[in-house]
């Protein structure tokens, strides 16, 4: 007969209205057996009771179906975005609930630079900024000027679809009004806004500073970032919704999910668009890879993506398109969104 450990707590918290709390929840093979009290757990036969929690509040792990392993990484770069969050190590980062607010951070951000004797050359790299919440505003360099007329810009949005940049980015990045990229948003005279959809518009920034850590690159330090949030959320399962599973990013997931003190199990989601694979070659990859799943590492899983982000107001969507707030500035689309702002 397979061990069976009881753990004993002060609440644990089912989530089933039938038995919504208990005080014992026993294990065996590393599956939930039974929850109830010391009483029910005798029903199961002998078993170790260990009480390591019996001051705890415990409650069921919590799945993330969609997030991205480099968020981890990205805490290296302030954040800019609508709600409060913490960073891995506990710190909080308010939210930035106008415009202003968030030229005010960038200007803070600048003049720190300026102060530890950093070059006008260096960028100010952010990320998490989200539009959605600003009733229809958009973000152009006519407000990260403020910020600075002279260090480049560049500010990643929360959907990882889009990115603003200011007027010496734009420079550096050989972006101007001849500039001839899908995406590449425009005021009404022709002048570059400052705003990049997608990834082709978003690439001759990202070659200009030669990434700079814009795509956070998955590495240790990032696994146990990543890993440090979900704890924090009460995460055990998570879903890096796109991963080019190269073989250092197998590498590093591998080398991470094999410590025993790492808290969340990972499903990786291949990424089968912009040119990683062919069809054929990536279902093989990634079948290949199933052999080697463990129980916090699973692979199995592939992204497609053929369209922009409806966060971003950059998808291509059918009628009746956009709509409420969005609708009043990019309107009804059933092709490419190329709005000149």
């Amino acid at each position: 007969m397979p061990k069976t450990t009881v753990y004993s707590a002060r609440r644990i918290i089912t989530l089933n209205p039938m038995q919504p709390d208990v005080t014992h929840v026993a294990v065996r093979e590393g599956r939930i057996l039974a929850v109830g009290d010391l009483a029910r757990m005798r029903e199961w036969g002998d078993f170790d009771l260990d009480d390591r929690f019996a001051d705890k509040v415990l409650l069921p792990g919590l799945v993330e179906g969609h997030c991205h392993l480099k968020e981890g990484g990205m805490w290296s770069m302030p954040y800019l975005g609508w709600f409060d969050r913490k960073d891995p190590k506990g710190q909080r980062w308010p939210g930035l609930r106008s415009m202003q607010a968030v030229v005010d951070r960038l200007c803070e951000i600048d003049q720190a630079m300026r102060r530890e004797g950093r070059p006008d050359s260096e960028p100010i790299m952010a990320w998490g900024f989200d539009p959605i919440y600003f009733g229809g505003q958009r973000m152009t360099v006519l407000d990260l000027d403020q910020a600075s007329a002279t260090r480049p810009i560049v500010i990643t949005h929360a959907n990882g679809h889009l990115m603003n940049v200011n007027t010496p980015m734009l420079a550096r990045a050989g972006l101007n009004r001849d500039t001839d990229i899908e995406g590449v948003m425009k005021f009404e005279n022709g002048e570059p806004s400052g705003e990049l959809q997608e990834p082709s518009a978003m690439f001759p920034v990202v070659r200009a500073v030669n990434n700079a850590g814009l795509l956070a690159p998955m590495n240790e330090e990032g696994m146990q970032g990543f890993a440090a949030i979900c704890r924090m959320q009460g995460v055990t399962t998570a879903t890096d919704l796109v991963n080019k599973l190269t073989e250092q990013d197998i590498a590093t997931l591998e080398t991470a999910c094999q410590r025993d003190d790492y808290n969340v199990r990972i499903l990786p989601a291949f990424q089968a668009f912009h040119g990683t694979h062919g069809a054929r070659e990536g279902a093989e990859h990634v079948r290949e890879l199933m052999s080697r799943n463990t129980d916090r590492l699973r692979f199995g899983l592939v992204k497609m993506m053929m369209d922009g982000s409806i966060q971003g107001f950059s998808a291509r969507l059918r009628w009746p398109g956009f709509q409420r707030r969005s609708q009043r500035h990019l309107g009804h689309r059933t092709g490419p969104v190329r709005k000149r702002l």
